[in-house]
């Protein structure tokens, strides 16, 4: 599995994101109900797994045309939920942060929906990619370049 500076530091962001006391996050977390819910322990694990996914998605696209996407996605999808076990068994080491169950789920849906954007991502950029191709392909046989 090859490792890139992409996936590499967004681990070492989100790690130090839950190295985070939660007493200090009390007060950002204080303000309108849209960002005191975006805010709140859950959907910080759903987003920040999904970010992981994502990234670990793209970086390894140039391997979806050998592998096929759908062994792509399950490669995403077990290191992600790994990395997401890390995450849970590192800040059950901190003295104030704990291990949670409920966090391993929240990270498993993060993970789901990573895929689930990784999927129209590639879709829409397979879409964008073969109208360049057949545009490219219409106007050369005009004689003009793109």
């Amino acid at each position: 599995m090859r490792m890139n500076a992409w996936i590499i530091s967004t681990g070492i962001l989100i790690l130090g994101g839950f190295t985070i006391p939660v007493e200090v996050l009390e007060p950002v977390r204080h303000g309108s109900k849209a960002w005191s819910f975006a805010m709140t322990d859950p959907m910080l694990h759903i987003g920040a797994l999904g970010l992981f996914a994502v990234v670990a998605g793209l970086s390894w696209r140039e391997n979806a045309g050998r592998m096929g996407r759908a062994a792509l996605h399950l490669k995403v999808a077990l290191f992600s939920a790994l990395y997401g076990l890390f995450v849970e068994i590192y800040q059950a080491v901190l003295p104030w942060r704990f291990f949670g169950f409920d966090d391993l789920l929240f990270n498993g849906i993060g993970v789901v929906a990573g895929l689930v954007v990784l999927t129209v991502f590639f879709r829409y950029g397979e879409c964008v990619h073969i109208r360049k191709a057949a545009r490219v392909v219409v106007n050369s046989e005009k004689g003009r370049r793109i």
